[in-house]
């Protein structure tokens, strides 16, 4: 993998790591926590490949999904199969639901991210 390919995947994970930090607090102002992102960012390497339909995929969704789920968010599975180079594979988006506002226009915040590892 070059070296721009890695970049790109390792900000992807960090920043859904982010988001799994700035929630550790769920408090009037969260604040984001550095420490945390950084251990959820090493648990998630320590992993190892990400890729779609694997052992290493479902861990790395696990994991995010427990971290949300702890934080008090509500997380569903969005399984579905694509077309690939290499034929069909069975992937999985995980939707995260934070509690909304009390006024219907509250404004949402959409935040997306890959866990996986490209094949290449």
């Amino acid at each position: 993998m070059n070296t721009r390919v890695m970049c790109r995947h390792i900000s992807i994970l960090a920043s859904v790591v982010a988001c799994i930090a700035c929630l550790q607090a769920q408090s009037a102002s969260p604040k984001f926590n550095g420490t945390r992102a950084f251990e959820d960012l090493k648990q998630l390497v320590a992993i190892g490949t990400r890729v779609a339909g694997t052992p290493g995929a479902q861990a790395a969704r696990d994991y995010t999904k427990k971290q949300l789920q702890a934080a008090g968010v509500s997380v569903e599975e969005q399984p579905f199969e694509a077309v690939t180079p290499l034929g069909r594979v069975k992937m999985v988006n995980l939707r995260a639901t934070f509690p909304a506002g009390a006024a219907p226009s509250t404004p949402r915040l959409v935040i997306g991210g890959h866990y996986d590892t490209k094949l290449m």
